[in-house]
This record gives C-alpha cells, sequence and structure tokens, in this order.
C-alpha cells in the first residue's frame, strides 16, 4: 500500500520545473558564494562583497586575475553532476524536490546538506546560515520558492527564516491491562446517530404508503419488525464496541493490504461524507470526497495471529485493538465514533465530543418516538 505524500498536487508539472530550475540556480550561487568564502578565509582574506548576483552562468575564464582562489567546479559549459548528501539530482526531472522534500523532512535545523559539483564538495556538513552572504533579494526569492513547494518549515533556517520548533512526540501512556472499566458515555454512545438507519426508516415508511393506506391492519407487524431491526442493530454494535473496550489490547500490525479501491466507473466512492480515519491513537472525522478502499490488515497478539478487512479511508497506522480472549475480533480504533486513547493512568476517558451528543440525543428521540408508536398503534389495531 502506498500513499502519496507530495504536497505539490495543486501544481502542474510545468510549473514544479520552473521552481525546481529557479531552485538549481540559486543554489548554485549559493555554492559559488560558499567556495570563495571558504577559499578567502582559508587564505585570511575578507569574506567577498555580497553584491548582486549577475549571473549563474559560469565566466569563459578560470581564477580570477590576481587572486588565489580556484576555479569552481561548475566553472565549464559541460553537463555538471550534481549530488546532495550522495543522492545525484537532475533539475527539472523531478527527483530534485524529492530530495529536497526528503531535507526537509529530515528537519535540517540550519546544518546544509553535503553537495558536491563534479566530485568536489562545495558545502555541507556545518550550521550555516546563507542568508548573511546572499542579497536579500535571492533569499527572499529562495524562501518563497521553498514555500510554494512546503519546504520552508525544513529548509528555512539556511535562508535566514527559522521555522517554528518541531512539537514534541506525543506520549500516550500504555493501555490498562484487561479487563477494564468502560466509561458510561460509551456505552449511552452506542446510540450515536447513524445515517443509514434513518435512511431506512423513512424508505420504509414511504415507499408503501399504498399498502398503508388500503390494508392498515398490516401497519402494526410493519412497526413491529423496525423495532425488532433497531433493536438488533443497536446490540449489535453495543455488544462488539464493548467488548473489545473491556478486553481489547493493542496488537502489533505485521502487514496491511488496500485489496480494493472504488474507480468512477466501479466500486465505491464518497462524496463529501464525514468518514473517520486515524493515525495511532489520533481518531478524527473528516470531510471526505473519494474513492472507498478495502483494507486487510494482518496482526498479531499474545503469539495470536489474526486478520481483518473493513471497507473506509484507505488504512493509515491505526492502533488495533484485539481481544484477548479471542484474538480474531478487533477494531480499529477509528471504527468507534469516539476517541479511544487512553488518559494518563492508562484507563478510558469517556469523553465524547458536543457533536456526538448531540447525535446521541437525536437517536434516542427518534428511536424512543419508533417504540411509543409502535406500542398505540398495535393496542388501537389489535387489541382494542
Amino acid at each position: 500500500m502506498t500513499q502519496d505524500s507530495t504536497q505539490t498536487g495543486q501544481l502542474s508539472p510545468d510549473k514544479v520545473a520552473e521552481l525546481e530550475k529557479k531552485l538549481a540556480d540559486a543554489a548554485a550561487e549559493v555554492a559559488r558564494v560558499q567556495a570563495e568564502l571558504s577559499q578567502a578565509q582559508h587564505a585570511g582574506a575578507p569574506p567577498p562583497p555580497g553584491g548582486q548576483p549577475l549571473s549563474t552562468t559560469p565566466p569563459a575564464t578560470g581564477a580570477a586575475p590576481g587572486t588565489t582562489i580556484p576555479q569552481v567546479p561548475y566553472g565549464s559549459t559541460d553537463p555538471h553532476v550534481i549530488t546532495i548528501n550522495g543522492q545525484e539530482v537532475v533539475p527539472g526531472s523531478g527527483n530534485f524536490l524529492q530530495v529536497l522534500q526528503q531535507l526537509g523532512e529530515a528537519g535540517a535545523g540550519g546544518v546544509a546538506p553535503v553537495v558536491m559539483v563534479n566530485g568536489q564538495q562545495v558545502s555541507g556538513g556545518q550550521p550555516v546560515d546563507l542568508s548573511a552572504y546572499i542579497t536579500p533579494e535571492l533569499t527572499q526569492r529562495l524562501h518563497d520558492t521553498l514555500g510554494r513547494l512546503g519546504l520552508d518549515q525544513g529548509m528555512g533556517a539556511m535562508f535566514g527564516h527559522p521555522g517554528a520548533p518541531p512539537e514534541p512526540p506525543e506520549v500516550v501512556a500504555p493501555l490498562a491491562d484487561p479487563p477494564r472499566h468502560v466509561p458510561f458515555s460509551y456505552k449511552l454512545a452506542t446510540f450515536n446517530l447513524s445515517v443509514y438507519e434513518l435512511f431506512l426508516l423513512a424508505m420504509g415508511f414511504v415507499a408503501p404508503i399504498a399498502v398503508w393506506i388500503f390494508a392498515p391492519v398490516v401497519i402494526p407487524g410493519a412497526l413491529i419488525a423496525a423495532v425488532l431491526v433497531v433493536g438488533w442493530f443497536r446490540g449489535r454494535r453495543y455488544i462488539g464496541r464493548i467488548q473489545i473496550l473491556k478486553w481489547g489490547k493493542v496488537a502489533t500490525v505485521t502487514n496491511n493490504d488496500t485489496l480494493d479501491k472504488g474507480t468512477y466507473y466501479s466500486g465505491v466512492t464518497y462524496s463529501n461524507m464525514r468518514k473517520r480515519t486515524a493515525t495511532g491513537w489520533n481518531a478524527r472525522t473528516i470531510w471526505y470526497s473519494g474513492p472507498a478502499y478495502k483494507n486487510k490488515v494482518d496482526y498479531t497478539l499474545d503469539g495470536a495471529t489474526g486478520s481483518m478487512e473493513w471497507r473506509g479511508l484507505q488504512y493509515d497506522q491505526g492502533v488495533i485493538l484485539a481481544d484477548s480472549r479471542k484474538p480474531g475480533r478487533a477494531m480499529e480504533v477509528s471504527m468507534f465514533p469516539y476517541s479511544v486513547k487512553p488518559g494518563p493512568d492508562g484507563q478510558l476517558t469517556g469523553e465524547l465530543s458536543a457533536w456526538l451528543w448531540g447525535g446521541v440525543i437525536a437517536t434516542l428521540v427518534v428511536e424512543v418516538t419508533l417504540v411509543y408508536v409502535t406500542v398505540v398503534t398495535v393496542l388501537d389495531t389489535w387489541v382494542h
């Protein structure tokens, strides 16, 4: 299973190539200034003045007259071999952008990557603020280009624009050993709002409207059937969730695959729907439009192996909770309508969002009304 981590999905390939070319020109100028600065400092001479760069095209001659600065490694018209941290890059090909994204994700923090041009190292390995050696205009242009590519947080410090310090990793207490207490709010959330249930109830009332008009004697039977189906649905959901919450343990995922993906022509797709997804313990509900995925996750728990399949959004490394008594029964944390992230003591917190509370109340009103109408209808039609 692969996921596209590129952050430039709104830029066309031509625009990305243009931005890569600008970064390549700017990188060449930065490398030239660094090489001259290094040679000048080694010879005891003052740093070269930082004037407006005239061109990234190297001069036809070698070293400048009257200086000891050797010709820079890119001072020819032949194609150059450029490597960054040992990986060869070709501006305009796409891999240059990939290398920059890898550096940004690694968090350069002002430490220059090792850049080699035609086999000669021109920079790298030491903390550096290149904005001190290049013009403000070039610095701003570099920062703007990195920002459009989504790389300013990781590499901005090299050009006088340090990003916000990374947040410390979240520490989640280990889940308490089962059996554990399940808060009453989680039990009550069995009645979370189900759009599918409301749709089926509405269709069951509207679709056979002619039957209700010409044969009203069957209405009590239909209502009883509806109550039984709703009761089975809610009871099954309650048992499945509560057993995992009480007896579940964190399983070790050994493999995950995407078995099926919906397309425009076949399969299941979503359009502006609220769907659940999770990374680690962090589950959230998002608006989603796109294909539905059929996921398969293999896991182990206490030496036992298990596998689960479900349809929804693509699996994103969410925690799998498996029943310690029956490891073949498991749920991914996004399958719960609430967060099951343990509190500092390892116990379930029982916190529900305001939206979830509203859905629970609305569901209880609908289902209590359904039961009341069923009882009244049975008494009036079949009893009295």
